[in-house]
């Protein structure tokens, strides 16, 4: 290991895990695994880039930062007689910067990161029974049974809300503007985190939204993501990956309606034989 960086890492934290109903679990998606081991000789060889490294595990990093250090170990790599991680020509050529050097404070936005992966959350918790949080998930729906499964209606059973789980907003500092498929700009004042279980499929999937105070209007603000495994119940559609967190067969549903048929029918004639066995013992 004298010569050898060892990297491991995730992808991403818990999608589909219990740990997602809850309001850590939001942010715990969004924080990937992420671990870095370099020879000790590191330490003697290179103090001010390691100390940079040690200081950059409390600041906001990114995919690309990896990616930048991975470059700047390359150029290293290239330039032997330097060898140094911050004396090589190493220059950055995305939004990332080489983790041996001082990462500065920034927002999401500076650091490439895109805005639905950001765990920088100003939101709050709200209480699930207002009434916009109702229309927020209906809105949600509507999208996955009118859009998304609008053409797989012969194979997928639409879905309906069942029940909501939690709620957050985060109030804009300043509307944000968006254009629609109308090409007419918008502006939103509010944006909604809301995760919400359905029915029939019991899928549990989690929406941002945004929303205007004032005209009520609602406008998804990224994809629609689910929490739970689905297994199964998307058979129908596997050669559409996309879709098959959203769909819930309809040749599934009926094999599990056959299959529920068959074993009350089992149940029942158990408990009959049970009593006419006892009915026979008494006699």
């Amino acid at each position: 290991m004298n010569n050898t960086i060892l990297i491991v890492c995730g992808d991403h934290g818990h999608r589909q895990h219990r740990l997602r109903l809850t309001r850590i679990g939001s942010f715990e998606v969004k924080l990937p695994f992420f671990s870095m081991l370099f020879p000790q000789s590191y330490k003697q060889q290179f103090p001010q880039a390691m100390m940079n490294l040690k200081n950059n595990e409390q600041m906001l990093t990114s995919w690309w930062d990896v990616f930048e250090t991975l470059a700047n170990i390359l150029k290293m790599v290239e330039q032997p007689n330097i060898f140094d991680p911050l004396l090589v020509n190493w220059q950055s050529t995305t939004p990332g910067i080489s983790l041996f050097h001082p990462i500065p404070e920034r927002n999401c936005s500076s650091a490439g990161i895109p805005e639905k992966y950001c765990p920088c959350s100003r939101s709050t918790p709200l209480d699930i029974t207002l009434p916009v949080i109702k229309d927020l998930a209906v809105a949600s729906i509507d999208h996955i049974n009118n859009v998304k499964l609008k053409s797989h209606t012969h194979l997928c059973l639409p879905l309906e809300l069942k029940v909501i789980i939690r709620a957050e907003v985060e109030i804009l500092a300043t509307p944000k503007k968006v254009n629609d498929n109308k090409n007419t700009t918008n502006e939103f004042t509010h944006s909604y985190t809301v995760l919400f279980e359905v029915s029939p499929s019991g899928g549990i999937f989690e929406s941002r939204l945004l929303y205007h105070e004032q005209t009520k209007r609602i406008q998804l603000h990224s994809d629609i993501l689910r929490v739970n495994l689905y297994g199964q119940t998307s058979a129908c559609i596997q050669d559409k990956y996309e879709l098959r967190s959203f769909c819930y067969c309809i040749s599934y549903h009926q094999k599990f309606k056959a299959n529920q048929s068959v074993s009350v029918t089992t149940q029942y004639a158990s408990i009959h034989t049970v009593n006419s066995s006892t009915i026979i013992t008494k006699n």
